[in-house]
């Protein structure tokens, strides 16, 4: 899923850790859970709604909500706590196997921000490659295979197609997120499997689903995004949105063919299941221009019958 033109990141981490921690201070008898996240970070709420979520009894959230302590003067405690290496890192990160996300630090203001050159991991200059081919399959709206090679999970999937495209150099998005407040922070993203999955699905729903099937799924979609970027996972409207998402991806089977160089990917065919489009337009416009005229006959012949059935009548 995407948050208007880039794939969420932490929304989907966030929950899985929290729940993972909740479990485990429960098991341990912990009185108090504890987490970092600023007033500033969607974090925050995605966090404590996952904590509470989870069934945690005690008091819980983050000590940074009310405080005013400045990200150098944390980074000087880090230090001299023993914790050298992430005083000195430039931007707040997070990863999981679907994107890296940056944000804070020297990509904090939107009106001059720097991309310090050593954060991107998965995505490179690929001039030095020469163009590839690559075919994305899906069975049901998920991605099963590459270039023939199927995977089934797709966090193996993923693990196989993110250097095939970060080599060239794409992935790499920047972008504003709104926080609670509904004002909006600054965030980097590196994502060169996922943006070309989301590409290709996209693709494949567009060759499949009708127009009004496909204005109502991305507008669930979005409803979806929105939901798990407040933390509000398992919500009544995430769930109605989650199942509705599923049913419409029923069908949605087929590949994409891309060609991709350090300059951009583009597919050049589809093969879908169930198409809707029109492979040859000539031959479609003439069995179309037959139905029509059989149609205007047979509404010509039907107003002869009843003008014949007046005359006979007068």
């Amino acid at each position: 899923m995407a948050y208007d033109l880039y794939p969420v990141s932490s929304s989907l981490s966030r929950p899985v850790i929290a729940g993972r921690i909740t479990n485990y201070a429960n098991k341990v008898g912990a009185g108090l859970l504890l987490d970092t996240a600023n007033l500033s970070q969607n974090s925050l709420p995605r966090l404590s709604q996952s904590i509470q979520r989870n069934g945690f009894q005690g008091p819980f959230g983050s000590p940074y909500v009310k405080s005013t302590i400045s990200r150098n003067s944390k980074a000087r405690e880090l230090s001299n706590a023993g914790f050298p290496n992430m005083a000195h890192r430039k931007v707040s990160g997070d990863e999981n196997f679907w994107c890296r996300e940056f944000e804070n630090g020297s990509a904090d203001d939107p009106e001059g921000f720097s991309v310090p050159g050593d954060i991107w991991k998965w995505t490179r200059d690929g001039k030095a490659h020469s163009p590839e081919r690559i075919i994305l399959e899906f069975e049901d709206g998920l991605p099963v295979a590459v270039n023939g090679i199927r995977k089934p999970m797709v966090v193996d999937m993923i693990s196989l197609l993110s250097p095939m495209v970060g080599k060239f150099g794409h992935g790499r998005s920047v972008g504003l997120e709104a926080i609670a407040s509904g004002e909006k922070v600054l965030e980097l993203r590196e994502a060169p499997a996922t943006t070309i999955i989301m590409n290709a699905r996209r693709h494949l729903e567009t060759a499949t689903l009708s127009t009004e099937t496909l204005r109502h799924k991305r507008s669930l979609g979005q409803q979806w995004v929105d939901e798990v970027i407040a933390g509000r996972w398992q919500s009544k409207i995430h769930q109605i949105c989650e199942a509705a998402i599923t049913a419409v991806s029923v069908g949605v089977s087929g590949n994409v063919t891309y060609e991709i160089s350090h300059r951009r990917f583009l597919p050049y065919s589809f093969t879908v299941v169930q198409p809707l489009y029109i492979r040859d337009r000539d031959a479609w416009e003439h069995d179309a221009a037959l139905e029509s005229c059989a149609k205007t006959t047979d509404i010509v012949r039907f107003l002869r019958n009843i003008a014949n059935d007046s005359t006979e009548v007068g």
